[in-house]
């Protein structure tokens, strides 16, 4: 079992906006930091190459480390995690933006790899740390609603700080949105520590002292997850829509270009109708908060919505429509994001959250790169018959339905 505090009893209480603040201003921050990462990495190496093996660096860690990271949060307490973690990635960022004024340029690209690297080792432990001790922080049945202010604000940041990076960039250069971007960690750090409660721990618990009893604590999670069918099935459905929705994305160019017959403009116009719609899904979540047999049914029709979203791109020719659907899907895709979050840390006893949530992560982070490189794979093999990719990505997402309409699965999804 584990020991916390008495839940809250309202939603915006002390803990939760502090916790929520910290995020923000730091997912701003790091927005820029992958701009400027990207932008300065071309600009003295010249190498896509290097500048894909940057980008990779940081994520190739979460895949990795994943499982592993969620055994150590549900051993240790979460938000002494979260704080270590902002305060580790503010002092590195910090650190990196002092050493381009005191290296010179080709030891930097090691530098900022080592920074990029370390950086995804310390997100793969405060995220599975986020999610895990979110439902200790707010009430029961707000949750749902908790979970939709917190991604909707994250997209959000994302968007403006992708929006600002470039101009931030040509304006302030590479080592003063470093400093930036450490700054915003330092100030999510200092805001994680003004937090009282929630620090939950499992009670108990023994701290993971070997590399037998680390890997078993990763394991039980595996195990717990796979012997509920139920629960494996939402997995599963969720992740087979993560890797299909991959290259419906990544082909959006030479969709606009070759299928809509419209200028790379509407290729930004997309993307960004799919991030306003995701924006509009965590809302949709936020005010319907559907429960039992409604919940099952609304997140099903949801995954249906997607899959004829992903399909129906194949038949379409005009660029408005096709900006339609972009919304569309991406708020069907909040949706579910949001549901399935929320599913799993309600129905996760506390000592297996972490795991749980770290297992998440890594299927969500581990299969995106993948959808993108069968995507362009796909690609050149067919003729860049981007309809036919479409369609069969969209068939493929049905297929999720299916698995959702189970037995065990419907009475999962119906238990909140």
């Amino acid at each position: 079992m584990a020991t916390s505090a008495a839940r809250p009893t309202t939603l915006f209480n002390r803990e939760f906006i502090l916790l929520w603040q910290g995020q923000i201003v730091s997912r701003l921050g790091n927005q820029a930091f992958t701009i400027a990462t990207t932008l300065w990495t071309l600009e003295v190496t010249g190498s896509a190459t290097v500048m894909g093996l940057m980008l990779t660096a940081s994520r190739i860690a979460t895949v990795v480390l994943g499982p592993f990271a969620g055994a150590f949060v549900d051993s240790r307490p979460r938000l002494r995690i979260i704080v270590a973690c902002d305060f580790a990635r503010g002092a590195l960022t910090c650190a990196l933006a002092a050493s381009f004024w005191l290296l010179p340029a080709q030891p930097l690209v090691g530098v900022l790899f080592f920074v990029a690297l370390m950086n995804g080792v310390l997100t793969a432990l405060f995220n599975p740390a986020i999610a895990s001790i979110t439902p200790d922080l707010v009430p029961e049945r707000r949750l749902a609603t908790a979970n939709s202010i917190q991604q909707a604000s994250l997209q959000a940041g994302t968007f403006i700080g992708q929006g600002l990076g470039g101009v931030l960039y040509r304006s302030l250069g590479a080592p003063l949105l470093f400093l930036i971007d450490g700054l915003t960690f330092l100030f999510s750090g200092v805001s994680e520590t003004l937090i009282k409660h929630g620090d939950t721990a499992v009670s108990g618990a023994r701290d993971v002292v070997s590399w037998a009893e680390f890997r078993r604590k990763t394991f039980d999670g595996l195990d717990y997850l796979v012997r509920r069918p139920g629960l494996r099935a939402v997995f599963l459905s969720a992740s087979v829509i993560n890797l299909v929705a991959m290259p419906v994305v990544v082909l959006l160019p030479i969709y606009v270009t070759d299928y809509l017959n419209a200028t790379l403009d509407w290729y930004g116009f997309l993307l960004a109708a799919l991030s306003a719609g995701m924006i509009v899904g965590f809302g949709v979540t936020a005010l319907a908060r559907p429960t039992g047999v409604s919940h099952a049914r609304f997140m099903i029709a949801m995954f249906a919505l997607l899959s004829l979203s992903l399909g129906g791109l194949s038949q379409v020719r005009d660029p408005w429509l096709a900006l339609a659907i972009m919304f569309v899907s991406g708020g069907a895709s909040g949706v579910i994001n949001n549901l399935e979050l929320t599913l799993l840390q309600r129905t996760t006893p506390t000592e297996f959250r972490g795991r749980v949530m770290g297992l998440l992560f890594t299927a969500s982070e581990g299969l995106a790169p993948l959808g993108m490189i069968a995507g362009g794979i796909a690609a050149d093999l067919t003729g860049r018959n981007i309809p036919l990719i479409y369609g069969v990505c969209g068939a493929i997402a049905m297929t999720t339905v299916l698995g959702l309409c189970g037995r065990g699965s419907r009475q999962l999804l119906a238990s909140v």
